[in-house]
């Protein structure tokens, strides 16, 4: 476990008992600034610590200290760990480019441990592109080939950047992840939990959500946070910017009384999958891509859509919490969430059909929708594998 943090963060950092930080995050977003720190810990129903967070106030030449307040995520399914952001309100005077953590109120020099540096993107940022992903962790066999797909068919839909969350991955799956990273076109963050797998839900996918979205507030103007066996594909408009922008501006022309838009939720639909392939086994790219692709060749789906299992695309600085399927906290009352009608866009969901969250698994229809950017696809797979990939292969 750490004793200091980074700001490429490492892992988790213990503070306290069960308490253990991933990244603080500076936060203008209301009149009274605020440190935000991602948090694993006791959930509520066992949770009785205290925390403060302590700055270093250069003009009396000593540490002034605020009392750290606990939001635990909305998405703790009964663990015994949960997620948090835990909030300090920034003192006047103080710097806060790092904090300092403890459990006691009064700090002193000789117990400064737990160093803390401050991630700062604000409203004075300068915003570095319109669209971004973020995956929640990756862990065990990723199949290559799928993540290569939705990397690509993902960056033909008008994305811009990737954030992978890596827990003990393979290392073909880390090369794949560090080609793109050396273009920059991804940023990979080491996820390993601080607590047993079982006692947390799935993976803290819930803290890493919540890391994604502050890591990304003033970098990019949407967000999208999905699996990488799902693609959003727009119905109409070539690509996803296009079509955010087409959506805010008909839904201010139809509700010019106010209001904007925090995020767009999507609902999804299930393809039948196809057997995962081995990456080494494609003896002739070339001529044998193309049916190995899961996009290009599911094409039988359910013929509802689920409105429970949704996905979101959101504007970072409007939203405090989000859920793995919803808004859980917008940061103010009049931002709303404008839920997609799925006959202008949806979720390609490539995986076998689940009733659990009051799905149907009957009826089925053919959708071909994707072939729309097969030579694209197919054009961009084809250089990956020739020009990028021959040491993995």
């Amino acid at each position: 476990m750490n004793s200091t943090l980074t700001k490429s963060n490492a892992g988790f950092l213990k503070v306290a008992e069960d308490i253990f930080i991933y990244a603080s995050y500076y936060d203008d977003r209301k009149e009274k600034l605020f440190i935000r720190n991602v948090i694993i810990t006791i959930s509520a129903k066992n949770f009785n610590h205290q925390l403060w967070c302590h700055f270093w106030n250069p003009t009396i030449n000593r540490w002034k200290s605020s009392r750290l307040k606990f939001y635990e995520t909305c998405e703790n399914h009964l663990k015994t760990f949960a997620a948090y952001i835990g909030s300090c309100k920034i003192p006047s005077n103080v710097q806060y480019n790092h904090i300092h953590i403890s459990n006691v109120e009064e700090a002193n020099n000789e117990e400064m441990k737990n160093i803390i540096p401050v991630i700062q993107h604000s409203n004075k940022s300068e915003v570095k592109g319109d669209l971004a992903v973020c995956v929640p962790p990756l862990f065990g066999n990723v199949n290559s080939l799928r993540l290569l797909e939705f990397i690509e068919f993902s960056i033909i839909l008008g994305f811009e950047h990737f954030t992978f969350y890596s827990q003990n991955v393979t290392n073909e799956t880390l090369k794949i992840l560090k080609i793109y990273q050396k273009e920059g076109l991804v940023t990979i963050l080491d996820w390993p939990l601080p607590v047993q797998e079982d006692w947390i839900w799935y993976h803290g996918q819930s803290a890493a959500v919540w890391d994604c979205l502050f890591r990304n507030m003033y970098v990019f103007k949407h967000v999208a946070f999905v699996d990488i066996d799902e693609i959003i594909f727009p119905r109409y408009d070539e690509i996803l910017p296009n079509f955010i922008d087409k959506t805010i501006k008909l839904y201010h022309e139809q509700k010019p009384e106010g209001g904007e838009i925090c995020a767009f939720r999507f609902q999804s639909a299930y393809f039948d999958p196809l057997q995962d392939t081995i990456i080494s086994d494609i003896f002739d790219i070339s001529d044998n891509i193309e049916r190995h692709l899961v996009t290009l060749n599911s094409i039988s789906r359910k013929e509802d859509f689920s409105t429970v299992r949704t996905k979101m695309i959101v504007d970072p600085i409007k939203i405090f919490e989000i859920g793995i399927h919803h808004v859980s906290k917008p940061m103010e009352e009049h931002f709303q969430v404008e839920n997609i009608n799925p006959e202008i866009a949806y979720i390609h969901h490539y995986r076998k059909c689940q009733t659990n969250f009051g799905g149907r698994c009957v009826g089925r229809i053919t959708d071909d929708h994707a072939r729309r950017y097969r030579n694209r696809l197919l054009t961009r797979l084809k250089w990956r594998f020739y020009h990028l990939f021959k040491e993995i292969l």
